[in-house]
């Protein structure tokens, strides 16, 4: 949609020009596609999965870990970006 010039030319006014738009809200894929991101930096750095039975942040990352596995669709959500089969092991 095209929004009409008289109703951008508002916003250059003095009054308006600290008026923005908002910020999308991160949607849960989002939040998923980057938790998994986050793994994958983990991952890479040391050249192992993250243990349960380890401090934070490596717990939290087993954690989020172990529930994309079991589901599905987080799983078929994540598949491209899954650089080293963490998807796929059990």
């Amino acid at each position: 949609m095209e929004w009409p010039k008289d109703l951008l030319d508002i916003f250059e006014e003095e009054e308006f020009i600290n008026v923005h738009p908002t910020q999308p809200k991160a949607t849960i894929d989002d939040r998923i596609k980057a938790a998994f991101v986050e793994i994958n930096k983990w991952y890479k750095t040391n050249e192992r999965e993250p243990s349960v039975d380890a401090e934070r942040p490596e717990r939290s990352y087993a954690m989020q870990l172990k529930g994309i596995r079991e589901s599905e669709w987080k799983r078929e959500l994540l598949r491209h970006l899954d650089e080293f089969n963490l998807l796929d092991e059990e």
